[in-house]
C-alpha cells in the first residue's frame, strides 16, 4: 500500500527561483547655493549595498568640500592699527602749573619755611609783638638769636616768592591776557623786581628812621616792617598756590591777597605814625612820607611788572 502510494506520487521538476534584482538607486542630488557645482552619481545595479553607502559618503563630502562662497561674504580686508587712526595729539601748554621748575621750587620753599617754624615755635608771636608793640624789649631774651634772624631772611625770601607770583599774575590779569601762562624763567624778572623793592623799602625806611627817629625808634620801625612782610609772606601763600595750580580763582585769589597786603600795610603805618607823631608838623611830614615811599613806588613797580609781562 506505501508503494502504491509513492507509484501515485507525482515528481513535479524543480522550479529555478529567480531572484528579484535591486531597483536602481536613483541619482543623490545634494541642494547646494548658487554659484556652487553639483555632483551627479549613478550606482549601478550591480554594487553592493555597501559600496553604495561608501559612494554616497564620499560624494557628500566632495560636494562639502566644493561649496564655494559668495563674492558678498567675502573677508574684509584688515583693519589698519589702532594707532594710525584717532585725534592729533595737543601739544601741553607752557604754564605755571606745569613747569616742574617752579613746582619744585614752591614745595621746597614750603617745607623749608615749615621746618624753621617747627624750630623756633615762639617767633611767630614775637612777630606779631614786634608788628603792633612800639615798646622797648627790657628783657635780653625779647631779642632775636642769630637762628632766628635768619629764619625772618627766610621770610622774607619767601614772601618776596609769593609776592612775585601775585604781582605777575595780577600784570597780566591787567593787560588782558590769561594769568601766569609763563614758566619760571620768565617769572625772574617780577620776582627780581618784588626783591628790588623789598631792598629800597628797607634803606629808605632806614634812611628815614635815621633821620626823623631816635635809633630806638628806628629798630622798632624796622622790626614792624619785617614782622609785617614776614607775616604777609604767611598770608599770600595760599593765594599764590591757587593762582599757579587753579588760574580760574585768580580773580579772587587777587583780590584776598590785596586785601591782606592793605592791611598789613595799614597796621604798620599806624605803627610808624605812634613813632614819629609829636606835633601838627611831624604829621605833615608824615603824609609827605606815605606819598613819597608807601603810594608813588608801589604804582612804579605795578607799572614795572605790566611792562614786563606785556
Amino acid at each position: 500500500m506505501y508503494a502504491d502510494t509513492l507509484d501515485n506520487t507525482v515528481i513535479e521538476p524543480a522550479v529555478p527561483v529567480i531572484e528579484e534584482e535591486p531597483a536602481a538607486i536613483a541619482p543623490v542630488q545634494t541642494p547646494e547655493p548658487a554659484a556652487t557645482h553639483t555632483h551627479e552619481t549613478v550606482i549601478p545595479a550591480e554594487v553592493s549595498e555597501n559600496d553604495t553607502i561608501a559612494e554616497n559618503d564620499s560624494i557628500a563630502a566632495d560636494t562639502i568640500a566644493t561649496i564655494t562662497v559668495p563674492a558678498t561674504l567675502k573677508a574684509a580686508p584688515p583693519f589698519p592699527p589702532a594707532w594710525t587712526t584717532g585725534l592729533e595729539p595737543t601739544p601741553l601748554a607752557h604754564r605755571a602749573d606745569t613747569d616742574p621748575v617752579l613746582s619744585a621750587s614752591i614745595v621746597i620753599l614750603l617745607l623749608v619755611m615749615m621746618m624753621c617754624i617747627r624750630h623756633s615755635r615762639r617767633l611767630i608771636p614775637a612777630m606779631i609783638k614786634d608788628l603792633l608793640s612800639v615798646r622797648t624789649r627790657k628783657k635780653s631774651f625779647d631779642e632775636h638769636t642769630a637762628n632766628e634772624s635768619r629764619v625772618i631772611i627766610l621770610f622774607g625770601i619767601q614772601f618776596t616768592v609769593f609776592a612775585g607770583i601775585l604781582l605777575s599774575a595780577g600784570a597780566d590779569i591787567a593787560t588782558g591776557h590769561p594769568p601766569l601762562t609763563d614758566t619760571a624763567m620768565t617769572l625772574l624778572p617780577t620776582l627780581a623786581l618784588c626783591g628790588i623793592y623789598y631792598i629800597f623799602q628797607i634803606c629808605a625806611y632806614w634812611t628815614v628812621g635815621f633821620t626823623f627817629a631816635t635809633s630806638t625808634g628806628r629798630r622798632l620801625w624796622l622790626r614792624g616792617f619785617n614782622a609785617s612782610q614776614s607775616l604777609l609772606g604767611f598770608a599770600m601763600a595760599i593765594p599764590a598756590l591757587l593762582v599757579v595750580f587753579y588760574p580760574d580763582a585768580a580773580d579772587g585769589a587777587l583780590t584776598t591777597a590785596a586785601t591782606f597786603y592793605v592791611f598789613a600795610r595799614l597796621i604798620f603805618i599806624f605803627k610808624g605814625l605812634r613813632i614819629f607823631y609829636q606835633n601838627f608838623y611831624s604829621l605833615l611830614y608824615f603824609i609827605l612820607y606815605l606819598c613819597t615811599l608807601e603810594i608813588i613806588p608801589l604804582i612804579v613797580v605795578f607799572k614795572t611788572a605790566i611792562a614786563l609781562n606785556g
